[in-house]
């Protein structure tokens, strides 16, 4: 899949736009340290949220690696943080979201943070595949 592609197509920087709004003076953690989260983040200006780091699996060995200029955690780390909002970064974030609202983040004190998707397909976008595929 072309992400860049992909990112205009759903108007990335619209929605980036939007949740500098809503989550002004919130500390966000992204949870995803893959390619479409490191195409995202090398292309897009996310400076106006206050992300205080990355998680994903892959620095589950608590490597002090930096992710596109972010602090990196693994996911357990992530139950001890305090952030306010989690933003997924990847395609289809709803596996992670259930994961994180059903497994990861029961009985820990951040329990209830919001969790969303950074950015994800617009209306348009999906009737476009479904129709042109």
């Amino acid at each position: 899949m072309d992400f860049i592609k992909y990112l205009k197509a759903v108007n990335a920087e619209k929605q980036i736009k939007k949740l500098e709004q809503k989550y002004c003076n919130k500390k966000i953690i992204l949870y995803g340290g893959g390619l479409f989260a490191s195409v995202l983040l090398k292309n897009y200006d996310l400076s106006k949220l206050n992300i205080i780091a990355v998680a994903d699996k892959k620095y589950d060995n608590n490597s002090k690696e930096l992710f596109c200029g972010y602090k990196t955690i693994s996911p357990e780390e992530l139950t001890k943080s305090e952030c306010d909002v989690i933003l997924t970064t990847v395609i289809c974030g709803n596996a992670i979201i259930d994961y994180l609202n059903n497994d990861l983040l029961i009985g820990t004190k951040i329990e209830d943070v919001e969790i969303a998707q950074l950015i994800h397909p617009t209306l348009s976008y999906c009737l476009k595949t479904l129709i042109f595929g």
